[in-house]
């Protein structure tokens, strides 16, 4: 935010919602604006079918890891969440008003910075406490005690958290303020992020309105399967047009059944690999899928985990 801040402007941003509501009615606390771009960050306004509005990530690496997430299939994605500095309600609450009952209160980030002997830090040239927040919120879909389905994500580049006290120590904040809700805390620098499925994931992810359609078709579900048997002695790209031809659907239709049946998981295919559709389908058996759900979501994120 690039005005001076005051009190009474952080309550007009919070009495317009910014930073609150769940599922659809999210809104996040920082958002793309043109006079708020970066000169060295990428930022990405897209949609990654988890809700009706688009994200607001504010680096190349919040999407990527936005995107991989979004594909391993949780239930919510909120960015930029509020680590609001005065104790507030947890971060699970707005979903269920008798679950919410049963939550604790989170503790304020001015509380934890104070137990931590971090500085939480001001708005510039204000005495307002800074609004700090967390990249990444994943709702993930566990049975698990309700608070601890929540994966908390900051995007760092190794780069900065080497070079900076001030980022070691925001991180150092995040992670502490997951811990005392229950969630799990993860940093994300980049070095690991598997550059070919991420691209693969790239341009495959659906429109949201055709994953939405496609997800409660039992047609696209007997697609996929004729799918699947047919690439086990068609090439793929082959195989999507005869699927087409029994199905009685455009071939274009047919290439976004693939792409749907990739993104909700009824296709197995190895996307650590270039997609050839001139070549055979390499499968993977989950595997992917099992290696970045705990990488992520930890024990509590790969139980129930699916579409």
């Amino acid at each position: 935010m690039t005005m001076r801040m005051s009190l009474s402007i952080l309550a007009t941003y919070i009495r317009a919602g910014f930073g609150s509501g769940r599922l659809h009615n999210y809104r996040p606390w920082l958002r793309i604006r043109r006079r708020a771009s970066s000169p060295v960050s990428k930022q990405v306004f897209c949609n990654l079918t988890l809700r009706p509005t688009n994200h607001h990530l504010l680096s190349g690496l919040e999407y990527k890891t936005a995107l991989l997430n979004s594909w391993l299939g949780p239930k919510e994605l909120r960015e930029c969440l509020p680590l609001w500095p005065d104790a507030h309600p947890h971060p699970q609450t707005g979903l269920n008003s008798d679950i919410d009952g049963l939550l604790d209160e989170s503790p304020g980030l001015l509380e934890i910075a104070r137990d931590a002997g971090i500085e939480h830090g001001v708005f510039p040239g204000t005495k307002v406490p800074y609004v700090a927040s967390c990249d990444l919120v994943f709702w993930l879909p566990s049975k698990g005690a309700f608070e601890t389905q929540l994966v908390y994500i900051s995007c760092k580049p190794l780069s900065e958290i080497r070079k900076r006290q001030r980022a070691r120590e925001r991180l150092e904040l995040e992670r502490r303020y997951a811990k005392a809700n229950g969630g799990r805390h993860v940093i994300e620098t980049g070095e690991s992020l598997p550059h070919k499925l991420i691209d693969n994931l790239d341009w495959l992810l659906p429109m949201r309105h055709e994953a939405q359609e496609l997800r409660v078709s039992s047609q696209h579900s007997d697609f996929c399967s004729l799918l699947m048997e047919l690439t086990k002695s068609t090439p793929l790209g082959a195989a999507v047009n005869q699927a087409s031809e029994a199905f009685h659907i455009p071939v274009a239709d047919g290439f976004k059944y693939f792409r749907v049946g990739v993104w909700l998981h009824r296709i197995d295919i190895d996307l650590n690999l270039p997609v050839v559709m001139s070549k055979m389908m390499h499968r993977d058996y989950g595997k992917t899928l099992g290696r970045w759900r705990a990488h992520f979501w930890g024990t509590v994120g790969v139980q129930n985990a699916g579409r």
